[in-house]
């Protein structure tokens, strides 16, 4: 089996200061996509119609290389998110019920967002809501 080689995802490069090596290989592999994507598009052979669905692609990867960013800066501040989670829920009597969704009882609690639920509207929320970005890069 070949192994790629790749002096960034070994730290050499220059996202050395990401310390999470699964965040930082995402970041590399996604430059390394979008930069393929970018020259496969302003290839002459490329039609315009597959060249637009590349320019697609390109910035779906450009927002996860910001996410993956975001995400290195909200674990290096040590931020934290929750969410409103539910417990002890229970039933109400059928005498409490109507339609077709039962009535229910529950506890609401605050748990933290797990790393999966960070995502790129959330990150951007809090960093804009702290000050951390300017408003107008939120939007």
């Amino acid at each position: 089996m070949r192994q790629r080689k790749s002096k960034n995802i070994s730290g050499q490069g220059n996202l050395r200061f990401i310390t999470d090596i699964s965040l930082r290989r995402k970041i590399e592999n996604s430059i390394e996509t979008t930069s393929f994507l970018y020259l496969k598009r302003n290839e002459k052979s490329t039609s315009s119609g597959f060249a637009k669905e590349i320019r697609r692609a390109e910035i779906l990867y450009a927002a996860s290389i910001i996410e993956a960013v975001l995400i290195h800066l909200f674990k290096r501040r040590g931020e934290s998110m929750s969410k409103t989670d539910y417990k002890d829920v229970v039933t109400l009597p059928s005498i409490y019920q109507s339609g077709s969704h039962p009535v229910v009882v529950a506890r609401q609690v605050q748990i933290p967002k797990l790393g999966r639920e960070l995502t790129l509207d959330s990150l951007l929320e809090l960093f804009s809501k702290n000050g951390i970005i300017k408003h107008r890069l939120k939007v």
